[in-house]
């Protein structure tokens, strides 16, 4: 199986429901509760990096499939820690990439 059909595989999505900014006495969050959750999901550059060091790693150079594996990376959870797990793991760190 490809990497790409493994990672749309895992298909899903969340979605937030739109809040009010930080009016008193409205029920649900407001933006400054959701606001974090938001940020904690996004793709830091380190990870970018790190992902995109793994795909060369494994020869994945097609553009489209590197471009569906950020995306996907970035909208899904799981699929960023899978992706990133990999790279951790089957990429030598730094310092030994010179012995190899």
């Amino acid at each position: 199986m490809t990497l790409s059909a493994l990672i749309r595989k895992r298909e899903s999505a969340t979605a937030t429901v739109a809040t009010p900014a930080t009016q008193a006495g409205v029920k649900g969050g407001t933006v400054a509760n959701v606001a974090g959750v938001a940020v904690a999901n996004q793709l830091l550059a380190e990870e970018e990096s790190a992902v995109r060091a793994w795909l060369a790693h494994i020869k994945e150079t097609d553009p489209a499939t590197v471009t569906e594996v950020i995306t996907k990376c970035q909208r899904d959870p799981q699929a960023r820690a899978y992706c990133l797990e990999q790279a951790r793991c089957e990429i030598p760190p730094e310092n030994d990439r010179d012995f190899e």
